[in-house]
């Protein structure tokens, strides 16, 4: 019967030995920050003490995943796993907290064309990156991006005299509300002043 036991003992700790050496998921933790890329299932968050974790969205649905922008702030809910001794993170949940700037210029803005008695002219920012020129033939936007919160990179091609020039155009995000939009030259100079087209 002793014996019996022993081997009982025996094996039950040969059993937890193999367990901590593996794979160990523990209770589910709650993180807020900023999402810095989402790409390749997976979420990169910069935390508020400055830390840079990831996380696994393969738990999350498609439609949740694609309403996430980079510098949306974010709380997420999320599995850590321990694996000999490193941590990994599966997102459960991603609720977003604060639209970043990148959300908040999608869509078309526009100003009145100078000189001109009717008409506009203008920019429509798209949320793949793309962009349109809008009443304008010979400068042609193409593509946009905002690598930091107050610049807006503008990249396309300008038109005349029988010449295509491709140009990229770094401007300093001056003013941006629900229908207000100033982009800023280097010298502070107003490059735009558009207003949002329904």
């Amino acid at each position: 019967m002793k014996r019996a036991l022993f081997l009982l003992a025996a094996g039950l700790s040969g059993a937890l030995a193999l367990v901590s050496c593996g794979s160990k998921s523990t209770d589910t933790r709650t993180f807020h920050g900023t999402v810095t890329r989402i790409a390749d299932d997976q979420l990169l968050l910069t935390t508020s003490p400055g830390d840079t974790l990831v996380f696994g969205t393969t738990d999350l649905d498609s439609t949740t995943r694609a309403d996430i922008l980079p510098s949306d702030m974010v709380e997420v809910l999320a599995t850590p796993t321990v694996t000999d001794g490193d941590t990994t993170y599966q997102a459960q949940t991603v609720l977003v907290q604060a639209r970043s700037l990148t959300r908040a210029i999608l869509g078309t803005w526009t100003e009145p064309i100078p000189g001109a008695v009717e008409g506009r002219q203008g920019i429509r920012f798209n949320e793949d990156g793309t962009a349109a020129s809008v009443g304008m033939a010979t400068l042609v936007f193409q593509r946009w991006s905002m690598p930091l919160t107050n610049t807006v990179v503008l990249g396309g091609e300008s038109i005349g005299n029988g010449q295509t020039i491709a140009f990229s155009d770094t401007l300093t995000l001056t003013k941006l509300t629900a229908d207000s939009l100033v982009l800023s030259r280097a010298d502070g100079t107003a490059a735009w002043r558009l207003g949002r087209q329904e």
